[in-house]
This record gives structure tokens, sequence and C-alpha cells, in this order.
């Protein structure tokens, strides 16, 4: 055998692995070569040190690895929640806010409409849509007719 394939196969000589022929066969070899020799102490020591050291018996390990399993799969549709509903929301509700502004926005339309006839003069033609379209059919308030006469005396004195 050459020590390439002494190499493949010097992890199954040490654990014991390998046919009584090819057992013997890297046992010949490890003796006249100094080179695989060596490496077979080294591996040797290496899996030894490697089979001292055992994992410890961790009872909690499953029940901890699907809680962060479960964690992470809650965080991706939290990232999700954030990323594209709550914009999809806030999106929703302001439309819905502009909708009822624009209909706030125009009023509501009055039940009857004062239509000027061509008999109709114009002030009646004022008062009678001020009626239809204003609590008090725009009649001036006390303050503000005394205001307007004072004014109007002023005017006349003048």
């Amino acid at each position: 055998m050459n020590c390439s394939k002494i190499h493949k196969k010097i992890l199954q000589y040490i654990d014991g692995e390998l046919t009584g022929d090819e057992n013997r066969a890297v046992e010949k070899h490890l003796k006249n070569c100094n080179d695989c020799q060596n490496l077979y102490q080294k591996m040797k020591a290496s899996w030894n040190n490697l089979q001292e050291e055992k994992i410890p018996y961790q009872p909690f390990y499953y029940t901890r690895l699907k809680q962060r399993m479960e964690n992470e799969a809650e965080r991706k549709t939290n990232r999700f929640k954030k990323l594209v509903l709550q914009p999809a929301i806030y999106v929703i509700v302001l439309g819905f806010g502009i909708y009822i502004g624009i209909f706030l926005g125009t009023g509501l339309q009055p039940t009857n409409t004062a239509v000027a006839d061509a008999d109709t003069t114009e002030t009646e033609y004022i008062r009678s849509y001020a009626e239809s379209q204003y609590w008090n059919g725009m009649d001036l308030e006390k303050i503000e007719k005394e205001f307007l006469t004072e004014k109007q005396n002023e005017a006349q004195d003048e």
C-alpha cells in the first residue's frame, strides 16, 4: 500500500474497523514508513483526547432548542407585521379620514332650495335663500342692528 491509501485508513485502523488483511497491511506499512508512523501517533493522540472529552448530558436541550426556533418564527411574523400590515393599516385609516373630511367639508345639502322666480325681487330671493340655509334666516342680531343704525345715522349726518 502507498502512503495516500494509508492516510485514508488510519482512523479506521485506530477504531479497529479494518478487516484482517487490511489491518496487517497498515501495520506493515507503519513499521516501514516513519512519516506515516508520525501521522498515526498524532492522530491517535488527538483521537484519544477527543474521546475523553464527552459532551455533558443536557436534559432540557430539546426544549430550549424548540423554544429558540419558535421565537425565531415569531420574530419573523412580527417583522412581517411591522413591515407590511402596520403601513397598510395606516394607509387605510388615513384614506378613511380623508374621505370623512371630504364628506364633512361638502356639508349637508339643503332639502329645499330657494329658486328665484322671474317676478320676485332680488332681496326676496336673498331672504328666501337665507331662510332655507341659515338658522335665523340671516336676520341681524340685536347688537348688529344697533351698530348698523349708528353707522347709518353717522353717514346721514355727514
